[in-house]
């Protein structure tokens, strides 16, 4: 069941959210220190997936008064490849649509799986950040661009 992020799930969001920092293999991918992630947890709008009473796949983001950026997506390792995440972006983008706001969302520009797995569920390169990451690489700026729900 997709829903908003309650309370009760913000420890068990943390320790998804960390083990899968755990796993990322270029730290350039994702370099926001254990702090960062707990602030942005606490400061962004979630939605999960609950399954059997367990978070797992999310999807963080922030609404700004003309745009919607997700700021983050996860999934529970033995949990990927099942649509959980796809899932969640469809819900994501119907609000966005509803809202009449674009959908975006930045990737380090060397982080090929999460660039094509972006471009498979309707993202396109809007444009890049120069220099963006600590490691001097650039962010590929992606905005949603299906023409309906993410499918």
């Amino acid at each position: 069941m997709i829903r908003k992020l309650e309370k009760a799930d913000h420890l068990h969001l943390v320790q998804l959210y960390e083990i899968i920092a755990n796993q990322i293999e270029n730290p350039a991918y994702f370099n926001w220190s254990h702090e960062k992630v707990r602030s942005e947890l606490l400061a962004a709008q979630t939605l999960i997936y609950d399954w059997q009473e367990q978070v797992i796949s999310f999807i963080t983001y922030r609404e700004l008064p003309d745009f919607i950026e997700i700021t983050a997506v996860g999934t529970a390792p033995l949990m990927r490849r099942k649509g959980f995440s796809q899932a969640i972006l469809h819900e994501l983008a119907g609000y966005a649509a509803r809202q009449n706001k674009p959908l975006g969302l930045e990737v380090h520009q060397d982080n090929v799986p999460a660039l094509s797995l972006y471009q498979k569920w309707g993202f396109i390169l809007a444009r890049t950040r120069a220099n963006y990451y600590p490691d001097g690489r650039d962010a590929a700026v992606l905005t949603y661009k299906k023409s309906g729900p993410a499918q």
